[in-house]
């Protein structure tokens, strides 16, 4: 961001607001730590795929590709999130 002013809307009139305010708008103070993540690389080394993970998992992909492209009209495809479901009864309770 350059150093000119910018405006920001606000109720009732136009404000000028500078690249340090906008840094300083955005820091969050309520930050007690910072954890870093462990990298996926890291992850995959320490616990690697087994041959029937890794089996499943390609089976998946081609049952859903199957759905998407229309060569399985049997099922749908259903997006469920933001996280994985691991216990598919209790997804469909």
């Amino acid at each position: 961001m350059r150093n000119a002013l910018r405006a920001c809307e606000t109720r009732d009139r136009e404000v000028p607001v500078t690249a340090a305010a906008m840094a300083e708008r955005l820091e969050d103070r309520n930050v007690s730590a910072v954890i870093p993540l462990v990298p996926p690389r890291a992850v995959k080394e320490k616990h690697p795929v087994g041959a029937a993970e890794a089996g499943l998992v390609r089976a998946t992909r081609a049952a859903i590709r199957d759905v998407l492209h229309g060569r399985d009209r049997r099922r749908l495809v259903l997006v469920v999130g933001p996280c994985s479901i691991h216990d598919p009864d209790a997804a469909l309770d």
